[in-house]
């Protein structure tokens, strides 16, 4: 399981981690462990800050 992509998913679509572990085919709470324990890149500082998805961008065509 990549966890920067599964945290940039969840930003941005705003999916469950339920919903991540179904595509993931893992658990719910191993999503949840991969997106809040940050890694080495810090990117679990992220779900912290956003408390909903990107909605002021446009959308990506």
């Amino acid at each position: 399981m990549d966890r920067l992509l599964a945290t940039l998913v969840h930003l941005r679509t705003g999916l469950t981690y339920a919903a991540l572990g179904v595509i993931y085919e893992v658990g719910s709470s191993t999503i949840g462990r991969a997106i809040s324990s940050g890694g080495p890149l810090g990117f679990g500082s992220l779900v912290s800050r956003a408390s909903t998805p990107m909605t002021c961008c446009r959308p990506l065509r």
